[in-house]
């Protein structure tokens, strides 16, 4: 069965698993992931959101985003930077329900 979680402080292991995949998913070349100290902080910051799908306990699938304040309204926007699925798990609803 597949959980969902958003990630928070503590959470590095899964965080870096995810950066993984995208670089897999994404095929970044001469991609270096930085220090695990910096992850660290961003996972604390209040307008950075990490979601992750997880099977098994790994990381199968999952989004970060931002929460930006807008001038429109009072309300923040949430802007998705990043959302991946490994290969074989695509087309079976994970990024969808990342998303909700």
């Amino acid at each position: 069965m597949i959980h969902y979680k958003k990630l928070t402080k503590g959470d590095d292991e899964y965080f870096i698993d995810l950066i993984g995949l995208f670089e897999d998913v994404f095929e970044m070349q001469n991609f270096k992931m930085p220090e695990q100290e910096y992850l660290r902080k961003l996972l604390s910051k209040e307008n950075f959101l990490v979601f992750v799908a997880l099977l098994e306990n790994k990381v199968i699938g999952g989004l970060t985003a931002y929460t930006l304040d807008q001038y429109y309204s009072t309300k923040p926007l949430v802007y998705i930077f990043d959302l991946a699925v490994k290969r074989e798990f695509q087309r079976q609803g994970i990024g969808k329900n990342l998303i909700s």
